[in-house]
């Protein structure tokens, strides 16, 4: 069964669980929790982000390995994020963006059409305390600019844009 390390629930009331070993569903109206297969039934998921965007669900898994986007039986890796450890996510939906921390920078993809648009951020070519991301959060303050807070082992960063 593996550590439990993430969770999140979805529009549907859906939760999902990230485990050490793998993704599970639990469905709340049957109370029946199983096993997602392929790739991520096993995988080592670290965070788990379940967003509605364009009127249709999708769960961002990331693991270990790399990065996932998909719902219970159609599951997509983000290429140029493989073989990266996902520390952290966040969903951006003032501008259709996810932030995602991994073990060597930061990510923001941003939504373009049926593809996304990627940027890297690490300690050489941004502020970044470290390229090691532990947490990720977003606010939005009184005077409406979206702040991304980023926790490294160096600290604190926080980024307004």
């Amino acid at each position: 069964m593996g550590w439990l390390q993430a969770i999140t629930q979805d529009v549907t009331g859906h939760v999902w669980l990230g485990t050490s070993a793998g993704l599970l569903l639990y469905k709340t109206d049957t109370k029946r929790l199983t096993s997602i297969t392929g790739n991520l039934g096993s995988a080592d998921v670290r965070s788990l982000l379940a967003i509605n965007r364009d009127e249709s669900e999708q769960v961002w898994v990331g693991t270990s390995q790399g990065l996932y986007i998909g719902n219970v039986d159609n599951w997509q890796p983000i290429p140029e994020l493989e073989n990266r450890i996902i520390t952290a996510l966040v969903w951006d939906s003032n501008n259709s963006s996810l932030w995602v921390g991994t073990d060597r920078g930061l990510f923001c993809l941003l939504s373009q059409g049926n593809s996304w648009k990627i940027n890297e951020f690490n300690i050489h070519n941004s502020g970044l305390g470290a390229n090691r991301v532990i947490a990720l959060t977003i606010s939005t303050g009184e005077d409406k600019e979206t702040k991304l807070w980023v926790g490294t082992p160096s600290g604190l960063s926080c980024y307004t844009y």
